[in-house]
């Protein structure tokens, strides 16, 4: 039956489609409506993939447990031995990846569903999962390096979250969505229609805005890289002078 009705669907939408082409040539504005219906469509049918991935994964979404190499920039990021913060971690794989590396991972995500989901996926006695708003609070404990993949684009003020992360860890990690990262979203912007990827996002960001939010945090870029996303590794501003202030207090001292 299933079967069925998938192959009456696929010949309904290509007799629709062909219909809409022959209707819409040679009218602009006919085109125009056409092209905002169909993105309308992909979108619908893209949030209909990712709820099918999520129940035939369990869950367990193929972008986080499939494609590695989505997270293959983290992983390069962070030093044997390190103590990680990874912020906004949902129910993502990479820190069982990252785990096998490092001393510990602490993840925090203020949805109790992906913390819960994160919990019972977890197979590192060295992963730790905290359900927490790190606009209003971080966890207890030093750490060594701070991740933050594609969390920027969520919050309202990313500055005042990065001069407090700045306080707290010597470095970062980051990944945020491009502004421009595929033609589809230049047509949406075109067409005057929401463009980003997720409709929680307050931005998305090019290299020059990243880089203001980033140094108006008080962080110095060491490296930014364009690829599917937009990855930058930089170091506090603020914990670099604090220790540079007790090294020579030190010298002073001993002098």
């Amino acid at each position: 039956m299933l079967k069925l009705l998938h192959s009456i669907l696929k010949r309904i939408f290509a007799d629709c489609l062909g219909l809409m082409h022959k209707l819409s040539r040679n009218n602009r504005g006919n085109q125009r409506r056409c092209l905002i219906f169909l993105l309308n469509l992909r979108k619908t049918v893209d949030q209909q993939i990712n709820r099918y991935c999520a129940d035939y994964y369990e869950n367990k979404h193929p972008k986080h447990y499939l494609w590695r190499e989505h997270s293959r920039y983290l992983f390069d990021a962070v030093n044997p031995g390190e103590r990680v913060l990874d912020i906004g971690c949902g129910a993502s794989q990479y820190p069982q990846w990252l785990a096998e590396k490092v001393q510990s991972v602490t993840c925090v995500d203020n949805r109790a569903i992906r913390v819960d989901l994160a919990r019972k996926h977890n197979q590192r006695e060295n992963v730790f999962y905290e359900r927490m708003d790190v606009t209003t609070e971080l966890p207890a404990g030093r750490f060594d390096v701070a991740i933050c993949s594609h969390v920027l684009e969520h919050l309202d003020d990313p500055v005042m979250f990065l001069q407090t992360l700045a306080e707290k860890v010597p470095r970062i990690v980051v990944k945020v969505p491009l502004d421009d990262s595929d033609w589809i979203k230049l047509v949406k912007k075109d067409l005057g229609m929401f463009w980003m990827d997720d409709t929680d996002h307050r931005r998305e960001y090019s290299e020059a805005l990243l880089r203001e939010h980033l140094e108006a945090g008080g962080w110095r870029i060491e490296e930014m890289i364009r690829g599917y996303d937009l990855r930058v590794k930089a170091v506090s501003q603020v914990t670099a002078g604090s220790a540079n202030k007790v090294l020579s207090s030190s010298s002073v001292e001993a002098g």
